[in-house]
């Protein structure tokens, strides 16, 4: 399993061993799945809503909470709401909040998607145990209970289970474009292609929650996102996501239709 010169120290055995029981594990099945709820009225007052988005797991905290609530009280009605790489739902439980409180004054509401495997990791049953919050299995389709946890709200969700690299949009323009799962390059230039022609100039937000990761990583992949905003400058306003620890995150108004193909062509997508 391992070379001679590596047999004697413990990382390298350890190592082997993980390899191991990889080659014997069984494979993770792949679910697809499309899971629509439908708009009604919400069977909670806002009071109440407010308090079960806050209850949802999140892997980075909800710093942003304030900021999504306010794209989803600002997204046109019009225009699809996409959210890429979703986990339990604290992000879009914010949008949904804010959308919520949109219907009940009266006014439209855009839809909002939703892309995730929704299949529990072992680094995701371990942070919701530490956390004491929903109680996860490794290899659990976690896609019905997100529902149920959303479907109070009364907004209309639709979800789209799946490999992300396998996405598929063909649901009209995008006045929200938000992903928390493309961290690599070949993956962002997968969903750029799919999504990114159907931003709108001039209205579109888009919200990269790993934008800045490489930072943290020092993994030249991770910058992907930052190489190609800062490669089409010009198309991209920062918007001041007004909270005192973004993370990696960082949010962009679409002011300039950029040529995605053309960007993949030079290398910088």
């Amino acid at each position: 399993m391992v070379g001679n010169a590596e047999r004697g120290t413990p990382a390298a055995l350890r190592s082997a061993l993980r390899g191991v029981r990889r080659m014997f594990r069984p494979p993770t099945p792949k679910i697809t799945a499309t899971v629509r709820l439908p708009a009604g009225p919400p069977i909670m007052s806002l009071a109440e809503l407010e308090a079960q988005a806050a209850g949802f797991p999140s892997m980075g905290g909800l710093e942003l909470a304030p900021f999504l609530r306010g794209l989803g009280r600002a997204a046109p009605a019009d225009a699809a709401i996409v959210e890429v790489g979703v986990w339990l739902g604290a992000g879009t439980a914010q949008l949904a909040c804010a959308l919520a409180q949109r219907a009940r004054e009266g006014a439209a509401v855009p839809v909002l998607y939703c892309y995730d495997r929704w299949l529990a990791q072992k680094s995701e049953v371990q942070k919701t145990a530490s956390r004491n919050t929903w109680a996860l299995k490794r290899g659990q389709n976690t896609l019905p209970r997100v529902v149920e946890a959303l479907s109070p709200f009364g907004v209309e969700i639709c979800f789209r289970q799946g490999e992300i690299i396998e996405a598929q949009w063909a649901d009209g323009p995008i006045g929200v474009y938000i992903d928390d799962a493309s961290k690599k390059p070949k993956l962002f230039r997968t969903v750029m292609r799919k999504f990114g022609p159907h931003w709108i100039p001039g209205k579109t937000v888009v919200l990269l929650m790993d934008y800045s990761f490489y930072l943290s990583t020092g993994n030249e992949e991770h910058s992907c996102q930052a190489r190609f905003v800062e490669a089409h400058a010009d198309h991209f306003e920062p918007i001041d996501l007004d909270v005192r620890e973004p993370g990696c995150a960082a949010a962009f108004r679409y002011v300039k239709e950029v040529d995605f193909e053309a960007a993949i062509a030079r290398g910088v997508l």
